[in-house]
């Protein structure tokens, strides 16, 4: 998972807005200290996923919606999403 800091892209009065497209979001962290804004998502790289044990890859694959076969094919298949 990768994670982003808050930029607001433009403003509607009082509020700061982000659009965010094309992005499996999972968590929007809110830093009640320094009140930075960080959106959490789903984003696979082949080089961190070689690392992951094939048990997680497979289970990675399956809640994505594809049928694993090996590891190579399963992280061809999450860095495709």
């Amino acid at each position: 998972m990768k994670t982003i800091n808050f930029n607001p892209g433009f403003s509607e009065g009082e509020v700061s807005v982000m659009e965010v497209k094309g992005l499996d979001i999972t968590q929007i962290r809110v830093n009640r200290n320094s009140g930075n804004i960080d959106i959490v998502y789903n984003s696979f790289d082949a080089d961190e996923l070689e690392t992951i044990s094939y048990v997680k890859i497979k289970e990675m694959v399956e809640e994505n919606g594809g049928t694993y076969e090996n590891k190579k094919q399963g992280i061809k298949f999450l860095t495709n999403l």
